[in-house]
């Protein structure tokens, strides 16, 4: 079963050098393609960096080759949401001084650091506007699909305690919430994009990777990705596909049917496949429990210290102070930012959220016309609300890596299309870069407001 990983590991190390929005297909499928090399090459099972590396330097070449042929994509990390982040991490780097989780605090920045920084400074220099944004849901859809299909239909896989897993050295292996995340991306991304009118290859695409997209995210037992994709689905489904007439309403109503016995199928697959049911209350009901206690824990130790209240405890006290199961972080980033990096670390982590927000509402209204150009807008909003709400369940400061991704890609777009508006009203010759936006009505309408 190594053939299909290899080929899309081969895909993904040619392609972003001519098309770099391909890298940002890259960064979004490699936790997973990753798992499936090692469960299948002896190779990559030999070497566990071997993967990481051939990725990162795929990535900088990729970021290199967009650069050079157009420089003013660095602008792209110019962004007042940039400089919020790297006020940010700057003060996370500078609580190491004063955190007594020095150690832990340290192994968590030379582990995560590296792919952070692919996402954070690579993704945004991918991307140039919505157009490229929308080529890359297209190539996402049909690399994550085949990378999914290479999991699930893999033998060297199977159902572990609700989770699908690879063995290694005898011990079962996984990366739920890197599986549970394609997954999620992948149905969100098939569910809100528009193929009407398009030829039946893409919209049998978007059937496919939506089907998929639930599967994985099922199979992969983490069940904050499986909830929040589903609401996310929901929530943006009419955003990105508004529902103006009959038709529209029929057509939608069928989806979410669809949706329905597709999820449906999916869990009688998992249930099949395990002798534990993670959706058994008792279950939810303690990991609820666990995650809950970690933050109480992390606000009393906080609100105890006065003098920590501006800069905050440091990175990673929470892992010294927790008198519970033994967690590295509470799972929750804005509670990390305010205990360990105090009201200065909350307010610039919040200042972050704000303005990527912001610049995801102002593509909206900059695309309001109903079209693919909408459903792309409201994808890159998804993507990113999607990731803000599950790190509010899992991860710490060094592993939102997506969300600062599409957050740094909202604000890009958004200045972007002021200036190219800008271009325009001054009268220089337009270059097709130019006039991205020039026969959109809404747009004009909306930046002229």
């Amino acid at each position: 079963m190594f053939v299909l990983p290899a080929i899309l590991l081969a895909v993904l190390c040619i392609v972003p050098l001519a098309r770099p929005h391909w890298g940002v297909v890259f960064l979004c499928t490699f936790y997973c393609l990753e798992m499936t090399l090692i469960a299948t090459a002896a190779p990559f099972r030999a070497n566990f960096m071997l993967a990481n590396i051939i990725w990162a330097i795929v990535l900088l070449l990729a970021s290199i080759v967009s650069i050079s042929r157009r420089p003013d994509l660095l602008k792209n990390l110019t962004t007042s949401g940039g400089y919020l982040l790297v006020a940010l991490y700057v003060l996370i780097l500078a609580s190491l001084w004063w955190t007594p989780a020095y150690e832990n605090g340290s192994r968590i920045v030379i582990e995560y650091s590296p792919s952070m920084l692919l996402f954070a400074i690579c993704g945004p220099l991918l991307l140039r506007d919505l157009d490229e944004f929308r080529g890359f849901l297209i190539a996402f859809m049909v690399i994550g699909s085949l990378v999914g299909l290479a999991m699930m239909l893999n033998p060297d896989f199977n159902m572990n305690s609700g989770r699908l897993v690879y063995m290694l050295a005898g011990k079962p292996v996984t990366n739920a919430l890197g599986v549970g995340r394609l997954g999620g991306m992948l149905s969100i991304a098939a569910a809100l994009q528009r193929t009407d009118g398009q030829p039946f290859l893409l919209r049998f695409l978007r059937f496919a990777a939506f089907f998929i997209g639930c599967l994985l995210a099922l199979f992969s037992g983490s069940r904050g990705q499986i909830i929040f994709s589903g609401v996310i689905v929901l929530g943006f489904f009419a955003v990105a596909r508004p529902i103006r007439d009959v038709k529209t309403f029929i057509l939608s109503v069928l989806g979410l049917v669809a949706a329905f016995f597709i999820v449906q199928f999916g869990m009688s697959l998992v249930s099949a496949e395990t002798t534990i049911n993670r959706w058994e209350y008792k279950h939810i009901a303690r990991g609820g429990e666990v995650r809950l206690a970690n933050v109480l824990e992390l606000i009393a130790a906080y609100f105890k210290t006065p003098s920590a209240w501006l800069f905050g405890l440091g990175f990673n006290t929470f892992s010294v102070i927790t008198s519970g199961e033994k967690e590295p972080y509470s799972h929750n980033i804005l509670v990390d930012a305010l205990c360990e990096q105090g009201l200065m670390g909350l307010l610039l982590l919040m200042g972050f959220l704000w303005v990527s927000t912001r610049s995801c509402v102002q593509l909206m209204r900059y695309n309001s016309a109903v079209g693919p150009r909408r459903a792309t807008a409201a994808t890159l909003f998804a993507f990113f609300t999607f990731d803000v709400i599950v790190s509010m369940k899992e991860g710490n400061m060094f592993s939102i890596d997506s969300m600062l991704m599409f957050g740094l890609l909202a604000s890009a777009f958004v200045v972007r299309a002021a200036s190219d508006d800008e271009h325009q009203e001054s009268g220089p010759v337009a270059h097709d870069a130019d006039t991205t936006h020039a026969d959109d009505p809404a747009y004009a309408e909306a930046t002229s407001a």
